[in-house]
């Protein structure tokens, strides 16, 4: 009987021995697991905003698109000498043998190009144009602006880039 019992008080202590490291291990595994979902909504919030970033500069430049619409808002502002060029040649890219038109001196992969806009108008219309073309959807920035005074209207020089993913890192 004494056995029984010794063996009893024993088998209690070594499951009890076994909970408790099966408890630490437990734990342990559940912070992992924390842990690592943790890290899977880090990696989901960069991914969507990686998505978010390659869907807004990919897709290429449709300069023939963007060409138009300049002219729309040539048109909606209520210019009627409006004229634009493609294909510049960007002084940068001419020093270091760069594509016409197209450069990746931006950063790799980024392609850029650059159109000449020239218009003459009222102050007030050109003004409107410049907030027409500023609400164009596309990434494109106005690098240079001039404007002069002519004889019957104001002359307005522009060059504007725009710029996409090139190559792989479009979707």
């Amino acid at each position: 009987m004494k056995r029984i019992t010794l063996f009893f008080i024993l088998g209690l202590l070594a499951t009890g021995v076994l909970y408790v490291n099966r408890q630490g291990r437990l734990e342990d595994l559940q912070q992992e697991l924390s842990g690592i979902r943790e890290e899977k909504v880090l990696l989901q919030r960069a991914a969507l905003e990686t998505g978010d970033l390659a869907r807004t500069f990919s897709g290429g430049i449709n300069v023939a698109s963007f060409t138009e619409q300049l002219y729309a808002s040539a048109r909606r502002a209520g210019i009627a000498d409006h004229e634009v060029i493609t294909g510049i040649v960007r002084a940068e890219n001419r020093q270091s043998g760069g594509r016409q038109g197209r450069s990746r001196d931006r950063g790799e992969g980024l392609e850029t190009s650059r159109l000449q806009v020239s218009l003459s108008g009222r102050f007030k219309d050109i003004a409107e144009y410049l907030r027409l073309v500023q609400g164009i959807d596309s990434l494109a920035r106005i690098s240079s602006l001039e404007m002069k005074p002519g004889e019957k209207a104001v002359r307005a020089d522009l060059l504007i880039d725009l710029y996409a993913l090139e190559g792989n890192h479009a979707l």
